[in-house]
């Protein structure tokens, strides 16, 4: 999924000719930038439940390298309803899932769906406006997953250079850039584990969210999405941590 209204004519047709010689990218109304992660979000929640018959729904960064033959052998031991399952930050006053990786049952994306128009918050940032959505579903199980690494970047850390059978450990990591990627595809081991229960989320945090505790560069009111709202964020590219790494 990608943004599709380009403004760059040499980008514009870079995608548009990849999108015809392969048939494997979506394209969504969106300018792009950074202060339309929200809407993208909505974006591919709504195309998802108009095209598929799913039981869950992996919404997951590009750069995340996942284990998904372990994901796929757990799923059916995983509740089928009032699944959010990620990995979620814990503050002082705040907690929210980040965005990189994030796994719905279906009936949760169904009650994103079915909000009131006229009620409906977006927000520029995917994961705030998850939790403010999900401050308004009474039953939800919370699952923090600790075998997901995400940070500092995998590409970063000097383990993720030579570690064996990543699965064993992991279920996916964050910040897997092209050298990373390719060599934890290779030492994956990624096969069927044991599936180990759901830990209560009450020992790891709390389910509260404001969206006022944030830092104030994080920190944006949200806005009704039927007004197509923005935000002072610009249409500026998110280039992500990789531009640091030189290969």
């Amino acid at each position: 999924m990608t943004d599709g209204l380009i403004r760059d004519r040499t980008r514009r047709n870079f995608i548009s000719n990849e999108k015809d010689k392969y048939k494997h990218i979506k394209l969504q109304p969106l300018e792009g930038g950074r202060g339309q992660f929200g809407f993208r979000f909505l974006n591919q929640i709504k195309w998802a439940a108009a095209k598929f018959n799913f039981q869950y729904l992996l919404r997951i960064d590009d750069d995340y390298f996942l284990c998904l033959k372990r994901l796929l052998s757990e799923l059916p031991s995983r509740p089928k309803q009032n699944l959010v399952w990620g990995f979620f930050h814990c503050e002082a006053g705040i907690t929210w899932m980040d965005e990189a990786f994030m796994i719905f049952s279906e009936d949760i994306i169904q009650k994103f769906l079915a909000q009131n128009e006229s009620s409906m918050l977006c927000h520029p940032h995917a994961d705030q406006q998850v939790m403010l959505w999900l401050s308004n579903i009474l039953h939800k199980t919370y699952f923090h997953d600790t075998r997901l690494h995400h940070a500092p970047p995998a590409s970063f850390v000097a383990r993720f250079s030579n570690i064996s059978n990543v699965c064993d450990s992991h279920l996916g990591a964050h910040g897997a850039y092209v050298k990373t990627m390719y060599y934890l595809g290779l030492r994956a081991n990624d096969n069927a584990k044991h599936v180990s229960t759901i830990p209560d989320f009450a020992r790891f945090c709390t389910t509260k969210f404001d969206h006022r505790a944030f830092h104030p560069h994080w920190r944006y009111e949200p806005k009704l999405c039927k007004n197509n709202p923005t935000w002072n964020k610009g249409n500026e590219m998110w280039v992500g941590r990789e531009a640091g790494q030189f290969f």
